[in-house]
């Protein structure tokens, strides 16, 4: 065998061992899973009462967006950057998420009692949904803890439990029961998989490491990064809320909702395609983030990898878009088809450029280029929605958020290459 193959094999095998095929084989389980369990969902319920669902699901989602006050990027980033002080961040994060999140549920009820919703019918499903804030952060922390310690194997089958018990419990619970059901199963799989949870980050260790405290400057330090980050993720992924909460808002019917939400379930779900390659690589970026000829051949082999295959995923899905909207929402579902063929566009745009742009310059702690960009973005996100919404509908509201990541990437691209190149200088 050359020398090359060997270095090839070894290569592999490395990748193997640490846990890459395990996330990515996990990330692709759990987006179909997920994606079937979103179709079962759309089967069992009525078209209007999906709409419900969506609408009251997106808005608890707003309420995620400020989840932890972003400590989880934190916990991941100076744990992977302090292994002899992780603990201690480990603890530092659970405590302040766990505060932040109680508050994030005392508001998910005030909500419900002050303000008036669009959709009719959603409030009591709203209110059910009022603990999700806390469950939520819990498992996502475990999964933090897991991630950060390179225990990929542990972090993927917690993942797949999560996902089966969901699928399971929220299926049976739409059959049932119908929206209370599928509510009802989300708190079932966040049970269960947490349980698992503590059992693999041996979470007693933790809790009781309490010969040392973070001291005020690295407080600061891991609060300053997380809200940071928390406002960068939070202006990013709003584009994808707030889009269905003014379709509510300027259309107010259920099935217009609900034909919107179906067009971005695949899309969405593709995105686990640079989310999960980002998932393994992030504590090696974080670890090597000083190493220019380390981070730039790296960086070359990952935006070729992901332009090569989502590309030909976009492509196959504006093709296919009649035949694939027929076959899993059946032809009620047809009137979101230009929606669909705009976001599979988006898909390309986001999997390939902007997701890997954002999450890199994070792992080089460049967090305030990520501020700007999704401050613009947002801005532009919120012009566009009222404006292109009020006068095109559903099919506005998918090409605001395509004009939206197109300014994301604009601006993010040149700047992950500019702090790139900044690191040669310093070497």
């Amino acid at each position: 065998m050359s020398s090359k193959k060997q270095e090839l094999m070894s290569k592999i095998r490395w990748i193997i061992d640490k846990g890459a095929v395990h996330i990515l084989g996990t990330n692709v389980v759990n987006k179909v899973l997920s994606f079937f369990t979103n179709i079962f969902i759309v089967r069992f319920l009525t078209k209007s009462e999906y709409g419900i669902f969506g609408y009251a699901n997106n808005i608890i989602s707003f309420f995620l967006l400020v989840s932890g006050l972003g400590m989880l990027s934190g916990v991941l980033q100076y744990g992977s950057e302090n292994r002899s002080e992780e603990k201690l961040y480990f603890k530092y994060g659970m405590n302040f998420g766990l505060i932040i999140n109680g508050i994030l549920a005392l508001l998910v009820f005030l909500y419900v009692k002050w303000v008036p919703v669009a959709i009719g019918g959603t409030q009591k499903y709203i209110l059910l949904m009022c603990l999700v804030p806390l469950l939520d952060y819990v498992f996502n922390y475990l999964c933090t803890i897991l991630r950060c310690r390179k225990e990929n194997k542990k972090y993927a089958l917690m993942l797949n439990i999560n996902t089966v018990t969901y699928f399971v419990s929220s299926c049976a619970g739409a059959f049932l029961f119908g929206i209370s059901g599928v509510i009802i199963g989300r708190y079932i799989a966040y049970m269960i998989s947490i349980v698992q949870g503590v059992i693999f980050c041996n979470y007693k260790e933790i809790i009781s490491y309490k010969s040392e405290q973070l001291n005020v400057k690295q407080k600061v330090g891991i609060i300053k990064y997380s809200i940071i980050c928390c406002m960068s993720n939070a202006l990013s992924q709003i584009l994808y809320l707030l889009d269905v909460y003014l379709i509510g808002v300027y259309i107010q019917d259920s099935q217009v909702i609900a034909s919107y939400k179906a067009a971005t379930l695949i899309p969405s779900a593709l995105t686990f395609i640079p989310l999960g390659i980002i998932t393994f690589i992030y504590p090696y970026f974080a670890e090597n983030n000083l190493n220019y000829n380390w981070l730039k051949e790296k960086m070359i082999v990952l935006f070729k990898v992901l332009a090569a295959v989502n590309g030909a995923i976009s492509l196959g899905l504006i093709i296919l878009a009649p035949w694939i909207i027929k076959l899993l929402w059946g032809a009620e579902y047809m009137d979101s088809l230009a929606s669909f063929r705009i976001l599979a566009f988006n898909y390309f745009l986001s999997g390939t450029f902007r997701i890997p742009a954002g999450n890199i310059l994070a792992m080089l702690k460049n967090v305030k280029v990520n501020l700007i960009v999704s401050v613009l973005a947002g801005t532009a996100n919120i012009f566009l929605d009222i404006f292109l919404i009020q006068r095109m509908g559903s099919e506005g509201a998918a090409l605001a958020t395509v004009l939206v990541v197109m300014i994301s990437v604009v601006i993010s691209m040149p700047a992950l290459l500019y702090k790139v190149k900044s690191l040669k200088k310093e070497n």
